[in-house]
């Protein structure tokens, strides 16, 4: 079996060829090759075919009994494993897919496609985070932190907006705008089914029935007569008496 391999210059010249910059490629008999040689021609395939290595899943190196003493040729872990088919076989040079993983976020999750557990050469892993906030659009709330106490109201598409926390006794108002605690509402009409308190004290209850202004009687008094009237239209001004 011959093959072309590239010797020294001493070599060259035994065989009678010209050798270029000290060294020179001819063909020889692989019967008169040194182990070193062969090691190197090996070593020189290898590398020739390491652009093979990641195309395909494998390549075969050599077929010769020689080969018998390189069994010692080891691959790097995780990445190539290297096997002899016994004395005189094939030397293989096998790529071993290894995974691609992934650790999911609790509201960010993750699905690989294709074959994940051979796509990569090493392995390697995707841990997935959460990071900014959530815009109104997708349902959040477009901020990182609320004023404490507040109360949040709408805004739109933009971010969600929050009132100051309310002082003692105010209540929360809004006029056609941004609602806003106050102390001093102004309200045009409230409805109410058991009455107004003070303090605890009920002051105001629900409207009493009707009551007649002062007209008639045995001993007329003008003025006291003249009060009566002018409370009662005040009290059913005010809806405390029916009219």
């Amino acid at each position: 079996m011959k093959i072309r391999c590239w010797v020294d210059k001493a070599d060259a010249i035994r065989r009678g060829v010209e050798p270029i910059e000290g060294y020179a490629y001819v063909e020889v008999s692989v019967a008169t090759l040194t182990q070193e040689q062969i090691r190197a021609i090996i070593a020189e395939e290898i590398r020739n075919l390491s652009d093979t290595l990641i195309a395909e899943p494998f390549v075969t190196v050599g077929n010769s009994a020689l080969l018998t003493n390189e069994r010692a040729l080891t691959g790097t872990a995780g990445r190539i494993s290297v096997t002899d088919g016994g004395a005189g076989g094939a030397v293989t040079i096998d790529a071993t897919g290894a995974a691609l993983t992934r650790v999911d976020d609790t509201n960010v999750t993750l699905t690989l496609g294709g074959a994940p557990t051979t796509a990569l050469v090493n392995a390697a892993s995707l841990t997935l985070g959460w990071t900014g906030q959530l815009a109104v659009g997708r349902g959040g709330t477009g901020v990182a932190t609320f004023t404490v106490n507040g109360v949040l109201y709408g805004n739109t598409a933009s971010a969600i907006q929050v009132t100051a926390q309310g002082a003692a006794n105010t209540v929360l108002t809004a006029n056609a705008g941004s609602p806003a605690f106050s102390a001093t509402p102004t309200v045009t009409t409230v409805n109410t089914t058991t009455g107004y308190n003070q303090s605890g004290t009920q002051v105001v209850g629900a409207q009493g029935a009707a009551v007649a202004d002062a007209a008639v009687g045995a001993t007329i008094d003008a003025e006291a007569r003249t009060a009566i009237n002018a409370w009662l239209a005040r009290a059913r001004t005010h809806g405390l008496i029916a009219t």
